[in-house]
């Protein structure tokens, strides 16, 4: 189902009007409808404010999927078993240079990092 069919639906299940929505948005009645029709594509602003007023938050939507990524990229299974088999391998001054490293790591990557994983790195250099 294409993007202005899934819009189209919304609209008629919510019992909403294009003339109350382009009036809210500031987006043409014409240029909506055009777009519902699937005559033609709509300016991408405009379809924000179109989803904003249709209570779709766009920018959380990719904020998450953003958000998702970074957790699969810092979590992933081949490389933690890598990992792991390196550091059992390993004198603990080593693990400690290790576990400090994956901290600064974590540190760069800020937001994308749990915070509670990081604490988990300094308890395990602690206890080194």
């Amino acid at each position: 189902m294409e993007l202005y069919d899934q819009l189209k639906m919304l609209i008629s299940l919510e019992k909403r009007k294009v003339t109350d929505i382009s009036r809210n948005t500031d987006v043409s009645y014409s240029s909506i409808n055009s777009f519902l029709s699937g005559n033609s594509d709509i300016v991408s602003s405009a379809l924000v404010r179109v989803l904003d007023e249709l209570d779709i938050d766009l920018k959380g939507i990719i904020d998450k999927r953003i958000d998702q990524k970074r957790n699969n990229e810092c979590h992933d299974e081949e490389l933690g078993r890598m990992m792991a088999t390196i550091y059992e391998g390993v004198s603990p001054v080593k693990k400690k240079i290790i576990l400090k490293l994956f901290l600064e790591y974590a540190d760069v990557l800020g937001e994308g990092v749990k915070f509670r994983n990081k604490e988990y790195l300094k308890q395990n250099i602690t206890s080194l």
